[in-house]
């Protein structure tokens, strides 16, 4: 959507990317390729990212210096060469919370992991993935490879799904662990999560985004099994979604 979002007190905030694909030589992600000293908060995408070289994530390519990302996430496929995750490439000196990818992401030759693929001096809390994770080397079911002591709290992944051994970052989780509440140990299931066996197949959700994802049994059977986001609600959610700007 951006090539480049920068500059204190910049935000983006309540946006919906659905069925994105996006194709590029490198620095790609649905949202933005490259941001710096960015706040991105109730965003969502699914769709592809690729790139011929490095930096591919679902949502944002290169997230550098003092970007936060909060209650984020992802779903669809992203590949690249180099740095590559379901939610960010790669990521220095920022910090990702309550945020999750179930994005499948596959690198060439490394760096590659389901919610981040490479991280510098950065941190995530209460965040989880759950895609698979193709890599020849440094790859991780939560974050590939990381440098600096990149701290990483209250965080899973899907061993099941992803394929990848503990990598000592994130907590490695059955599938049915996953799936189950008291896995999510000091979560804020008040205000932030949910979990219901009938949507997003059954992994925690953002409470923002429950009506993106539609219940089992409904009248439509997209996204019943596979957690495939609901397209009705982005028609209501379009005209409103996107706050871009600057605070003075």
């Amino acid at each position: 959507m951006f090539a480049a979002i920068s500059g204190p007190g910049s935000s983006v905030k309540n946006l919906f990317l659905e069925e994105v694909e996006i194709h590029a030589y490198s620095q790609a992600g649905a949202l933005a390729g490259y941001t710096e000293n960015v706040l991105i908060e109730n965003c969502g995408m699914t769709g592809s990212v690729s790139v011929v070289s490095m930096d591919a994530g679902g949502l944002v390519g290169e997230a550098w210096s003092s970007t936060t990302i909060r209650r984020c996430f992802s779903s669809g496929t992203v590949n690249g060469d180099q740095f590559v995750g379901g939610l960010v490439g790669n990521f220095f000196d920022g910090q990702v919370s309550d945020s999750f990818s179930r994005a499948k992401v596959e690198a060439d030759t490394g760096d590659c992991g389901g919610l981040i693929g490479h991280g510098d001096d950065n941190a995530i809390y209460d965040s989880y993935a759950a895609g698979k994770v193709t890599a020849p080397a440094g790859s991780g079911g939560l974050m590939g490879t990381g440098v600096a002591a990149p701290i990483v709290n209250g965080c899973y992944y899907d061993e099941n799904v992803s394929g990848q051994d503990d990598n000592g970052y994130g907590e490695p989780r059955s599938t049915s662990q996953m799936k189950t509440l008291s896995t999510f140990l000091d979560w804020n299931f008040g205000d932030v999560w949910a979990m219901d066996s009938g949507r997003n197949d059954g992994y925690p959700y953002l409470q923002w985004a429950e009506d993106l994802f539609e219940e089992a049994g409904s009248s439509s059977s997209s996204g019943c099994s596979t957690g495939i986001l609901n397209p009705l609600f982005l028609l209501l959610l379009a005209p409103l979604a996107l706050l871009l700007g600057k605070s003075r």
